[in-house]
């Protein structure tokens, strides 16, 4: 396909995210069309009439995957500017699943200073939910970091309900299975 025919495709199909995602990652995979493919990103959340919100939703997981990459290539001031702004934008959607989504991504790029910061934020926003410490423990638990695991799991369980936590160590022990024991 070309621009053309992706053209046509946003144009008869505007409320399919799929049509969008994938005329961006035609374009991201021409270096020099980086910017083309942010366009067509602001242009398709403007255009998208989508009543669920869930097209919206995954154009703009789309969008924030696609300056993960260009950050994980460009640490530059603006380059981190642009993803924050994007990062926070995609916040008023759906927090916890950008948040969740984010940290899983930054760690699997192995940007675990950012997945950190962004875990961090996400445990103070939500404190109370399950979702938010497995995603620092995560990033702490990949990174080999294992007394600080432990310590934000004793932390997690004076915060959290009972069967949140459990949950929690459940996830964990799964991670320890999957990937190497924690000490």
């Amino acid at each position: 396909q070309n621009e053309t025919e992706f053209e046509l495709l946003v144009f008869n199909y505007p409320n399919e995210a799929s049509s969008w995602t994938r005329y961006m990652h035609y374009l991201a995979a021409e270096r020099t069309a980086v910017d083309k493919a942010r366009a067509v990103a602001e242009r398709a959340l403007r255009t998208m009439t989508s009543l669920d919100g869930n097209s919206r939703f995954v154009v703009s997981v789309a969008y924030l995957d696609l300056e993960i990459d260009q950050l994980s290539k460009d640490r530059s001031e603006d380059a981190e500017r642009r993803f924050g702004a994007l990062f926070e934008r995609c916040l008023l959607q759906r927090a916890k699943a950008v948040f969740a989504h984010v940290c899983g991504r930054l760690r699997s790029m192995g940007m675990f200073e950012l997945a950190e910061k962004t875990a961090k934020k996400f445990v103070k926003d939500f404190p109370h939910d399950h979702e938010s410490w497995f995603e620092i423990v995560a990033t702490r638990f990949q990174q080999k970091r294992f007394p600080i695991v432990k310590e934000t799991m004793t932390n997690a369980m004076r915060v959290l309900k009972a069967c949140d936590y459990v949950s929690l160590q459940i996830r964990l022990a799964r991670m320890e299975i999957e990937g190497g024991q924690a000490g």
